[in-house]
């Protein structure tokens, strides 16, 4: 099967549940809204859905969801890996679905326990289907409108993505802060990339690897929090989103640092 199939199958099943299952679907992003602090709304723009049980993605899906290379399901066919979390589709420049990504609200409750400080409470497409290097996740329509726009916020994280988009920025998560060659000359014919990850080793080692590809990126550090979802949630989130606008707007735009006194 081709990844067409896969992309037609995922936005036919996605369209089945936003018609035959849309009450319960948006109860459940509701829900992931709420533990994550966040508008719901840009979850349902974003065409997610939740996977409460292991017929779920079968019934909406169809029976050709269980092939193996799409990675959805056990060799079985009966356990569904994405069961129990809030599931994103990935498009390609083309607005092609290549993949997914989810986010487990229960297991990212578990983590506050030190005994499972290491379960993982996000999952991706595996290699079966989808390559993380060549690809980043975002709204349907991201790389046009970063053409339009003339910049892309580079993240780490789904919801630092999902936030940010909330609140009118052009972003993309990196995933698993892969990034191959394909990757590198999508992002080339954008004038500004800005990478916005953790102000720690790893952050600024990934921004070093970066430059070496593209001559166009700035870095957006910051004090506020761990990450820009963090910002975005806080009491300074309209000053740095006017702080942004003014950095991007520049003839040569600079690296962003935006630093406040902490109370």
């Amino acid at each position: 099967m081709s990844a067409f199939d896969f992309d037609a199958i995922i936005k036919e099943g996605i369209d089945r549940i936003y018609e035959n299952d849309y009450p319960a679907t948006e109860h459940r992003i509701k829900a992931v809204a709420k533990f994550r602090n966040m508008d719901y709304h840009i979850m349902l723009e974003a065409k997610a859905f939740f996977v409460p049980n292991d017929e779920y993605m079968k019934i909406f899906f169809g029976e050709l969801i269980t092939m193996p290379e799409f990675d959805c399901y056990d060799s079985n066919e009966e356990i569904c890996y994405w069961l129990g979390y809030l599931v994103f589709p990935i498009y390609d420049a083309l607005d092609e679905i290549v993949g997914l990504v989810g986010f487990n609200p229960i297991n990212k409750e578990k983590t506050k326990d030190p005994e499972f400080w290491s379960l993982s409470y996000y999952r991706h497409s595996s290699k079966k289907l989808m390559d993380r290097k060549k690809f980043l996740f975002g709204m349907k329509g991201l790389y046009l409108r970063a053409l339009e726009e003339g910049y892309i916020i580079l993240t780490d994280g789904v919801f630092d993505t999902i936030n940010g988009a909330a609140h009118g920025l052009v972003t993309g998560a990196l995933l698993g802060s892969y990034f191959g060659l394909e990757l590198i000359a999508i992002l080339k014919f954008i004038p500004i990339v800005y990478l916005a990850v953790d102000d720690d080793n790893a952050g600024l080692q990934l921004l070093e690897r970066l430059r070496e590809y593209l001559p166009n990126i700035r870095a957006i550090r910051h004090n506020i929090g761990k990450d820009l979802d963090d910002i975005l949630k806080s009491e300074y989130c309209e000053d740095f989103l006017k702080e942004f606008r003014k950095n991007k707007d520049l003839k040569i735009p600079t690296d962003l640092i935006y630093r406040r006194k902490l109370c």
